[in-house]
């Protein structure tokens, strides 16, 4: 899944927005999807996240990168097959999107 959201800060401000809000992204607000072991580590301009996806006795993990340039930010994560067949890329793409821009909102 790739996302892509513009932004107009510099690239220092979006960074440190993402930083603080990276928590919020992949929160997708369900009673019934429980987000877990959250990790987070910056290598330069790009972090690298990884965290499960638990509802019930399923849990699926999520990792990928954020990559914030001077214009955008780009999230990048390899969905799980059982994530993609039962809720489907395209609606958790605009959910990432959605939150992410809110996250980076002036």
């Amino acid at each position: 899944m790739r996302v892509e959201v513009p932004h107009g800060l510099s690239k220092d401000e979006a960074i440190a927005k993402i930083d603080r809000g990276s928590d919020q992204l992949f929160d997708f607000g369900s009673k019934h999807v429980e987000m877990t072991e959250q990790k987070k580590a910056w290598n330069g301009d790009t972090m690298t996240f990884s965290l499960l996806a638990k509802a019930g006795f399923i849990a699926l993990p999520l990792t990928g990168t954020i990559a914030v340039d001077e214009a955008a930010a780009t999230v990048m994560c390899d969905l799980p097959p059982l994530a993609k067949q039962f809720v489907g890329e395209e609606k958790i793409a605009a959910s990432v999107e959605k939150r992410l821009a809110a996250v980076l909102a002036p």
